[in-house]
């Protein structure tokens, strides 16, 4: 895989300098980029326009923060979004392939790991907050049946957030037993 490639799961996602690239090799000057900024306290809304030929597309990307880099990356996101739409994304140009960019599901990945890590680091606070779905709904997840955790822990292309709390109890619970063993001791 080249550099200009990213995997995440089974699709590949291409670094949007790697679409400009080939846009701009593409369309040899007959196109026109025009990326603008709105700001609104930490709010940074960048909304890029893409024109090839008589072809309009437009896309924008919210970040939040005051470092340039705000703007930067609301600023390449915007552009990845439009190039997207002309039909430079993914593995290979057309209809199937991914809005999204490399850069964008990187900054998805980090901020569900970000996410994933302050849930586990809070959990003896959060499991007491309650299902929304399912048989146990209404109930807290220090209540849920083990078995119930242990289906839930084990299930993918689902909603991973509840199947990363199943876990967290499992864990929990091992962890609580094992201190409830040595204290027997």
């Amino acid at each position: 895989m080249s550099e200009n490639k990213v995997k995440f799961g089974n699709k590949e996602y291409l670094m949007v300098d790697a679409r400009l690239s080939a846009m701009a090799k593409d369309h040899k000057g007959n196109y026109s980029l025009v990326i603008s900024h709105e700001f609104e306290g930490e709010r940074v809304t960048a909304t890029c326009k893409l024109t090839i030929g008589e072809q309009v597309f437009i896309d924008s990307a919210t970040e939040y923060g005051y470092e340039r880099k705000t703007q930067e990356k609301a600023s390449t996101h915007a552009l990845g979004r439009a190039l997207s739409m002309a039909g430079y994304a993914g593995t290979e140009y057309g209809m199937e392939a991914p809005i999204a960019s490399a850069n964008e599901m990187q900054d998805f990945i980090n901020e569900e790991n970000n996410r994933m890590t302050d849930l586990a680091n809070n959990w003896e606070n959060a499991r007491n907050k309650k299902l929304g779905f399912g048989k146990h709904k209404d109930t807290s997840w220090e209540f849920v049946d083990y078995d119930y955790l242990e289906w839930m822990s084990r299930q993918e292309g689902g909603n991973t957030l509840n199947a990363e709390c199943a876990k967290l109890e499992i864990e929990y619970r091992a962890d609580m037993q094992e201190i409830d063993d040595g204290l027997e001791n």
